[in-house]
């Protein structure tokens, strides 16, 4: 039985919600990051969700609310991980599956050292491939055929400097390994997710690409910055590059799929076996700490915790899950990467040391 987190918890002010907004206050800046969302969880839980400032730097009385939908970034990656462990529950997939094995129709124009990379090399990023290729082919429209053919030409040549079995971030790596759930499913990546996870944890403002581009918009716009500050951006990564990194959803609905990775038991929900869900978070190679499945994997004060970043350069955001304690911090900002990035992780730091205080 799957158990979701209720939004009617969010009129229940817990002991962490003051807290929270008054740093989510104190936080946001004209001239970094014009709103800020950030949530907590305990116990598997939502124990506060706090909102501040406005959607776009240019319209002051354009607040942020708590159902607004912020880009994700590359915290996408967990979550296109997690729908490839479904379908590695399911039969369709193998961990251990191969591009040679899943895309042979590009046996014959990718080097052939890419043939024998493994699906768990990708999600890890041990395959040996480049961060980015050839994103902007036809516009980088979402196709299956236009990303057979951004892999295939971004695997066409193995670079020297990119030895296989070692760690190199990939975002090419995350197109084709849902490039091989795509071919052996028959369905695009973006209709996978929708069936596979997030109608089950019963998240509907997920979707693909920016949250709005309406001039007035009921969700936050992105930001750039030139010589004159921040400026309202609707840009994004092309949409082919879903898999790696173009999800937005509410800060709600991110906790619901926060909770599915802090259930390591399987008492909470079915979706995932407890099986799947170790894999996920086992670094490659089985080494204690490294990048798992669309997570860094790391030690703190001998408990292991999970945390990704998220950005498209226009936007910023921070997850950190503590499964063994049942906790998660989720923080998301409309600043541009170049000034937020510190100040995001500053403020999961900051709630880190309210949930586990060091002495």
């Amino acid at each position: 039985m799957l158990v979701l987190v209720d939004p009617v918890v969010a009129q229940i002010e817990s002991p962490i919600q003051q807290r929270l907004q008054k740093l989510t206050d104190s936080s946001v800046s004209q001239q970094t990051m014009p709103a800020l969302a950030a949530a907590v969880m305990e116990n598997q839980q939502r124990s506060g969700l706090a909102t501040s400032g406005v959607r776009r730097v240019d319209q002051p009385a354009n607040t942020v609310a708590e159902t607004d939908r912020f880009h994700l970034g590359s915290c996408t990656k967990a979550m296109t991980a997690t729908m490839i462990g479904i379908l590695v529950q399911e039969g369709k997939l193998s961990w251990d599956d191969t591009i040679g094995d899943r895309l042979p129709s590009l046996a014959s124009d990718i080097d052939k050292d890419y043939l024998e990379v493994t699906l768990w090399q990708l999600l890890t990023h041990h395959g040996g491939v480049q961060s980015d290729g050839a994103v902007w082919i036809n516009g980088g429209v979402n196709t299956h055929k236009n990303r057979t053919e951004i892999v295939k030409q971004s695997l066409a040549q193995h670079p020297p400097g990119l030895p296989i079995g070692e760690f190199q971030y990939s975002n090419i790596g995350y197109l084709a390994a849902a490039l091989m759930a795509e071919q052996v499913t028959g369905e695009s990546y973006e209709a996978l997710m929708q069936e596979k996870l997030f109608e089950p944890l019963k998240m509907p403002s997920v979707g693909f690409g920016v949250p709005d581009k309406d001039a007035t918009p009921r969700h936050p716009w992105g930001h750039a910055v030139n010589n004159r500050g921040l400026v309202p951006v609707a840009m994004d990564n092309p949409p082919s590059m879903a898999p790696a990194g173009a999800i937005h959803c509410t800060l709600d609905d991110w906790m619901k799929f926060a909770a599915l990775h802090l259930d390591t038991t399987g008492q909470q929900h079915d979706l995932l076996t407890p099986e799947t869900l170790k894999r996920l978070h086992q670094p490659y190679a089985n080494q204690e700490s490294g990048y798992a499945a669309g997570w860094l994997v790391g030690k703190r004060a001998g408990q292991t915790f999970l945390q990704h970043n998220g950005s498209n350069r226009f936007w910023f955001c921070q997850i950190q899950l503590v499964p063994h304690k049942g906790e998660a911090i989720l923080v998301a900002c409309n600043g541009p990467l170049k000034y937020t990035a510190l100040e995001v992780d500053t403020v999961v730091q900051t709630i880190a040391g309210w949930l586990s205080p060091q002495p």
